[in-house]
């Protein structure tokens, strides 16, 4: 009897040590294949992204979180895929409002993990290489009626339109048409070619800085190995709106 007894007792000491080793080995593959795929998402390589919400550096405090989305999809080295849409999470490292006795506005970001098509979640460290306001509705709409690339009449200004769109209605001459048409012109001539810096073309892995957001400067000096990217204005608030564009660029962790 004692011989079973003892026997019971080295059996689960033997079961559990067992159950250990098992749950250790488990932690220390998934840890290695997170750092694996950390270690494949190369430093240096620049990925683009979008906001999902806008940030505002009134509203805004030490730690609240802030969300991208992939623009396009990220293949790192190896079998490493971020597909398109993916998130990308980071939280606000320090924020400063201008004005009570500040003279400028702060808002610095780290972005320190990425989400896999199966919902894990890898560590990265990603800085902010350029920013870009968002994609316009009418660039969109403009470009898909064929009316981007129309010259405008020569000579005729945005008033020039609507006044002869004007004239046109109260001679009875009006066609839903030739206003349109003539509305169209316009914006296309006068709003777009000025957002031609930073279309989708031309916004790209290449870009750096703050392209077309006036009194903005993004501070090249502190985006470093540390992974935090700091924007700045002396002239207002930092605020960048939802669907804000960036690339990214990842870093040595």
């Amino acid at each position: 009897m004692k011989r079973l007894i003892l026997f019971t007792v080295i059996a689960a000491g033997v079961s559990s040590a067992f159950a250990q080793t098992s749950q250790a080995s488990a932690s220390g593959a998934a840890s290695g294949a997170a750092q694996v795929e950390q270690s494949q998402a190369q430093a240096g390589t620049a990925i683009q992204a979008e906001l999902t919400k806008g940030l505002d550096a009134r509203k805004l405090t030490e730690g609240d979180a802030v969300i991208a989305k992939l623009s396009q999809e990220f293949r790192g080295k190896g079998d490493l895929r971020i597909p398109k849409n993916a998130k990308l999470f980071g939280r606000v490292t320090q924020v400063q409002a201008r004005g009570k006795g500040q003279s400028s506005s702060v808002l610095a970001i780290a972005f320190d993990r990425a989400q896999l098509k199966d919902g894990r979640e890898i560590p990265i460290n990603a800085v902010i290489q350029a920013i870009a306001p968002p994609v316009m509705a009418t660039d969109t709409s403009l470009e898909s009626m064929g009316s981007v690339s129309a010259p405008a009449p020569s000579g005729r200004t945005g008033a020039g339109v609507l006044g002869t769109a004007t004239s046109a209605v109260n001679s009875g001459t009006a066609t839903t048409g030739n206003v349109a048409s003539g509305l169209t012109q316009n914006v296309t001539a006068e709003n777009l070619t000025a957002n031609a810096g930073v279309s989708n073309s031309s916004f790209n892995a290449d870009s750096s800085g703050v392209i077309g957001l006036k009194g903005l400067q993004l501070d090249a000096s502190s985006s470093s190995s540390a992974g935090t990217s700091v924007i700045h204005s002396s002239s207002d608030n930092v605020r960048l709106e939802s669907g804000t564009r960036l690339v990214l660029r990842m870093t040595a962790q």
